[in-house]
């Protein structure tokens, strides 16, 4: 298996171990929603490789807005090539923005079915903009 940016990664994951490889563990940048963009700027056009920049498993991307509120965006391992694994991204949104009821998220059942139906509505958004399609 190829290592990550320009081959010569020293936490290369090697297959045939009966088992799935370990996933490899996303950079640790973040910063700013400026930041962000003028980091998608400055990789805009390049090879894939250069995603990797974006990862930020611990830190984070912050975003605050007057409309949608705060939140952070992680992401935890960039697409390393057209045919890898999509990129691995999750959205932590405060509390205080998120304004969800207490009683909605009350015990892990209700916890679970908020986050269901979250998703769902998520999925659904995308599907409505064409962003599902390869």
């Amino acid at each position: 298996g190829g290592g990550g940016r320009g081959g010569g990664d020293s936490q290369q994951q090697q297959g045939g171990g009966g088992g799935p490889a370990p996933q490899r563990q996303g950079g640790n940048n973040g910063g700013s929603y400026q930041d962000f963009i003028s980091l998608l700027y400055s990789i805009d056009n390049t090879s894939y490789p250069a995603y990797h920049d974006i990862e930020s498993s611990t830190r984070g991307w912050a975003f605050s807005s007057s409309s949608a509120g705060d939140f952070a965006l992680y992401v935890g391992r960039a697409q390393s090539d057209p045919y890898a694994a999509p990129t691995r991204c999750r959205i932590v949104v405060p509390a205080a923005t998120a304004k969800f009821p207490k009683s909605l998220h009350a015990n892990k059942v209700r916890s679970v079915a908020l986050a269901d139906y979250m998703n769902r509505a998520f999925y659904a958004t995308c599907q409505s903009m064409g962003a599902d399609q390869a």
